[in-house]
């Protein structure tokens, strides 16, 4: 065996054969087989009728399929007595479902698009969210514009999924590849990063993030070798579409990762401070671009979070609803009643070891395999500077991942505040470097004299198989605790022997490596690689068939009016228990998909403006830092905060409120027009979202202008017996006296209807208040008879404008300053580095 030899502070070291030399013929076989692999981690849903995501919602949520083959399916599940039911971890109230929240933002997004328009704003759903500020599904994810234009709106998920995985894992393979490890290497760890929970995160607010890490770890190693803007311009441009289309909580780490990993490298390898002072300048400059490059999707988010109830500086912590809901405490009684397949294994996964709930995620912790071959790689990493700054990133991020360290650690830590995962993707990306460099070393280096560091690797392998086995034979064997694990008794026995030998492969290869090259060179690669693939798919049993949510009777017994909104009710603690006898509503957002408009608004991006109104309507819709839950106050329901928000239906899963005195339910008030999956109930004489106002009451500020509606409402009744209908306004201004009670009260006709456009023409017999009940935001401008008019803020959240007598055209337009303004950044950002780069190889060659 050919062994290179390398000299590390006066000690001349063994390494490993170098792989061959990356090239594009080299590396054919190599991409090919990086392209399979993601193939065939997603082949259920590659044929269009699936798609990716669990499937809680048919179970969790049966009205969902109500009337359909599949609730029948579900409903002989249940037994005669339907006595089964679903205990969640969490409540219900907490679930989201990825469908729904996803697939209405890319009908719209793909729509916005095809018509030439970028979707920056939705004023209706969420009450007034700008999509695009919004962290969740943004455009300035490239796969994702690229699924936008090339697959069904039901199929952009899987596409942008499927795309997504495979750059990254296309990333991962050519930057070992670059390192010289073996082609056999660098796919045996391009596989543990799929199976390992790193990529496998169907989530999109995690994948796009992810899928950069190689990309930039790549572009900042050939930085760091020759600072210059023909480096910097990939590593500024990567990292700022990376912070421009992913989650803050995993490229911020991924930041502190690079700034202390490389400064850690010039301090042990006792660089000259000139040396390193222009790397570290290269590096601080490319950061600041690659911020810059993001700024048109990360200024409009900066400006809306600065608008929001979420305070970033502020620590995540525990939010009040599991204080009020315990968790895991079902009501009496149901306490040993069979569960359904509604979650994925708690077991511990083939090299994701154990899964630990946490909300709907499963967060997996570093597999034994994967920790065992990158302290191998670890240890017999070269260059020494290396190896220790390695060491160093790892225990220092190893200790931050640990949850009540980061709980400790977040808000002394700029911008780690913002979301509250801990940081292990980074820590596990690292692992997955070390781990192909110990693949590698093991298949090209002779190791038979380490007989010392053998028994020593082989004590920790066999903790590990015991290990191992405790996790998983319990939770997965002994006591399965879904139907999944009960189901699919083989697949685990075959998941526990492919992981027992996943494990045991390194140290099979450094024993009998040596003598039999094959043992290393073959057995250990494809030894990891194939136990893989059945821990993959019992780590992700679910693959959805794809939903339509508009054709259930309950959804579509939701009247599809843009003039009323809807909200979520549940009469006291949120209900644990569910089945399809007794099932819950879905607190996310459906009547979003359904057409309709939820009053509550959605994720802890809401504007405080609308945050403060709904804590007025019940101070529980708020508990929950990432959801607003549904009304649990039985005020609520009589609360003259209804008429400001435009509530005309609501959806329970009570289907006796209006014979309960305590639930608050006015029978002369409320009917209910469905009875099924979903109770639904109508409010009579609701206003609608767009009123003409004949009375106006001034508020110095929002606390007087909810006090001043909680207390008096919007409508009253003069002594002739018409209705008054008022507006409450935050000005400092005198408004105008009320009218006569008896005059004509005015009319409006919609004309125009879109995302950020709203046209109609309104005639008034005298000067009136022209009401909106959609989300105020400064970005939304307001213009009579094409002159711009004031907008003020009107009953708390929403706007009003002051009409003059007589007919007029009445437009709101939402101009989004802070995205053009992001824009402009951004493109003149990219322009200066292409250009320096053009500038700087120009003066090279003619030098």
């Amino acid at each position: 065996m050919q062994v290179n030899m390398h000299q590390d502070n006066g000690k001349w070291t063994r390494i490993a054969t170098p792989g061959p030399a990356l090239s594009f013929r080299t590396e054919l076989v190599g991409l090919l087989g990086v392209t399979l692999m993601v193939a065939f981690f997603l082949w259920p849903v590659l044929d269009g009728g699936y798609a990716l995501g669990t499937d809680t919602w048919k179970i969790t949520y049966p009205w969902a399929a109500e009337g359909s083959i599949e609730a029948e399916e579900i409903a002989a599940s249940l037994g005669d007595t339907g006595s089964d039911s679903f205990i969640p971890e969490v409540s219900y109230i907490r679930q989201y479902d990825f469908y729904l929240q996803s697939i209405p933002w890319y009908k719209f997004a793909k729509s916005e698009l095809l018509a030439g328009r970028w979707p920056h704003w939705n004023p209706y759903a969420f009450c007034g969210e700008p999509f695009y500020a919004g962290h969740l599904v943004p455009l300035t994810h490239p796969p994702l514009i690229i699924a936008l234009f090339t697959a069904p709106w039901e199929q952009v998920h899987n596409v942008n999924t499927f795309l997504t995985w495979w750059i990254g894992s296309l990333g991962l393979y050519l930057f070992l590849r670059w390192r010289r490890l073996q082609p056999a290497a660098a796919l045996a760890a391009v596989a543990l990063c799929l199976a390992s929970g790193y990529y496998m995160r169907t989530q999109y607010i995690q994948m796009n993030a992810l899928m950069y890490y190689p990309w930039i770890f790549w572009a900042s190693e050939a930085l760091n070798r020759k600072p210059s803007f023909r480096y910097l311009a990939p590593f500024a441009i990567l990292l700022g579409l990376m912070m421009a289309g992913g989650l803050p909580a995993f490229f911020i780490p991924f930041i502190y990762l690079l700034l202390v990993y490389r400064i850690a490298i010039w301090i042990f390898d006792k660089q000259e401070r000139v040396k390193w002072k222009k790397q570290l300048a290269f590096l601080l400059t490319g950061i600041i671009l690659g911020a810059m490059v993001s700024a048109i999707q990360n200024v409009p988010t900066h400006q809306f979070l600065n608008l929001s109830a979420r305070n970033v500086s502020q620590p995540p912590g525990i939010t009040h609803d599991q204080e009020v809901v315990p968790e895991n405490q079902p009501p009496p009684g149901t306490e040993d009643a069979p569960v359904l397949d509604a979650r994925p294994p708690r077991a511990a996964i083939l090299l994701a070891p154990v899964f630990r709930r946490r909300s709907v995620m499963s967060h997996p912790y570093v597999g034994f395999p994967l920790l065992l071959l990158a302290l191998f790689g670890l240890y017999y990493l070269r260059p020494s500077p290396e190896r220790k700054a390695m060491a160093l990133v790892l225990v220092l991020f190893g200790i931050t991942s640990a949850p009540p360290v980061f709980a400790r650690v977040l808000h002394l830590i700029p911008g780690m505040a913002i979301s509250p995962y801990p940081p292990i993707a980074t820590t596990q990306f690292l692992m997955i470097l070390l781990a192909g460099s110990g693949i590698h070393y093991m298949m090209g280096t002779d190791l038979t004299g380490d007989t010392k560091r053998k028994w020593i690797f082989t004590g920790l392998t066999v903790l590990s198989l015991a290990g191992y086995a405790a996790l998983f034979i319990p939770d997965a064997l002994l006591r399965p605790d879904t139907l999944w694990e009960e189901r699919q008794t083989f697949l685990a026995w075959i998941v526990l022997i492919t992981g027992l030998v996943a494990i045991l492969a390194p140290a099979i290869s450094w024993w009998f490596g040596g003598r039999r090259e094959w043992t290393a060179g073959i057995i250990l690669p494809l030894a990891l690689t194939v136990a893989e693939i059945p821990g993959h798919f019992y780590q992700y049993p679910f693959y959805a068939k794809l939903p339509f949510m508009p054709d259930t009777p309950s959804i579509a017994a939701l009247p599809d009016s843009p003039e009323l909104r809807v909200a979520v009710h549940t009469f006291g603690l949120p209900a644990y228990i569910v089945s399809a006898e007794k099932p819950a509503p879905f607190a996310g957002n459906l009547p979003m998909w359904a057409g309709c408009y939820y009053a509550q608004g959605y994720n802890s991006m809401l504007l405080s403006r609308h945050s403060a109104v709904l804590n007025a309507l019940d101070p529980a819709t708020l508990l929950n830092g990432r959801n607003s839950l549904p009304l649990t106050d039985p005020d609520a329901l009589s609360s003259p905060l209804l008429d400001a928000m435009a509530v005309g239906y609501l959806i329970s899963d009570d289907p006796d409120l209006l014979d309960k005195p305590e639930s608050g339910m006015d029978p002369s008030v409320w009917t209910r027009i469905h009875e099924g999956g979903l109770n639904i109930y109508e409010r009579a004489d609701a206003p609608k979202r767009w009123y003409i106002a004949n009375q106006a009451v001034a508020a110095s500020d929002i606390d007087e202008a909810l006090s001043v509606l909680s207390a008096s409402g919007l409508m009253e009744i003069a002594p002739d017996g018409s209705v008054i209908k008022k507006v409450v306004l935050e000005t400092n201004e005198p408004v105008a006296e009320s009218v006569e009670a008896g005059g004509p009260p005015g009319e409006i006709t919609p004309v125009r209807e879109t995302p950020g456009y709203l046209e109609f023409d309104v005639s008034v017999p005298d000067a009136r208040w022209f009401v909106l009940s959609d989300a105020w935001h400064p970005e939304w401008h307001a213009f009579i008879d094409g002159t711009e008019t004031e907008i003020y803020p009107a009953n708390g959240a929403y706007r009003a404008v002051k009409i003059p007598e007589g007919e007029h055209s009445v437009i709101f337009r939402y101009v989004p300053g802070a995205f053009f303004t992001g824009l402009a950044i951004s493109v003149i950002s990219i322009v200066f580095l292409l250009m320096a780069a053009v500038i700087e190889g120009r003066r090279s060659n003619s030098a």
